[in-house]
């Protein structure tokens, strides 16, 4: 389960540059008066990351 744990968090961490590579600048699109990067960066990644790291540390 460890390996599995450790590929998830890279995974997340490697979201933010893949959403930033799409055409059109699609990380630029605003929801809620901010960018998609701004959520993923400051509430999805981290909130997926715990959830990785307690869900799955069980």
């Amino acid at each position: 389960m460890r390996p599995a744990r450790s590929a998830l968090l890279l995974l997340l961490l490697a979201g933010f540059p893949i959403i930033e590579a799409l055409p059109a600048d699609a990380g630029t699109i605003r929801v809620a008066g901010v960018s998609l990067l701004w959520w993923y960066g400051v509430f999805v990644a981290p909130a997926l990351a715990w959830l990785v790291a307690v869900v799955l540390h069980r």
